[in-house]
């Protein structure tokens, strides 16, 4: 059965930056949940798949970037309510 599900990535600004997520998981949308102000990432995914970690790097507009940057795929820019703008990649296996 494949369902939709939501992870809150907004800790991965302290602490640390993996999430776990079941295999074969497929990226949907990254949003601000304006309930919380987290930031978060949808995923279609197969529940009774084995998981595996998945590594999220956030960066902040001006901040510098690692020399790996070309080994991450762009997930999306968010805008949290206080004005700071964050932009997610994940990270490639």
């Amino acid at each position: 059965m494949t369902v939709i599900y939501k992870y809150d990535i907004t800790e991965l600004l302290v602490l640390g930056n993996e999430i776990n997520i079941p295999c074969s998981a497929k990226f949907l949308s990254i949003q601000l949940d304006t309930k919380n102000d987290h930031m978060c990432m949808w995923y279609m995914v197969e529940p009774n798949n084995p998981s595996k970690p998945l590594k999220i790097r956030v960066f902040g507009t001006g901040h510098e970037l690692p020399y790996h940057i070309d080994d991450m795929t762009y997930r999306g820019t968010v805008i949290n309510s206080l004005g700071l703008v964050w932009h997610v990649f994940e990270e490639r296996t």
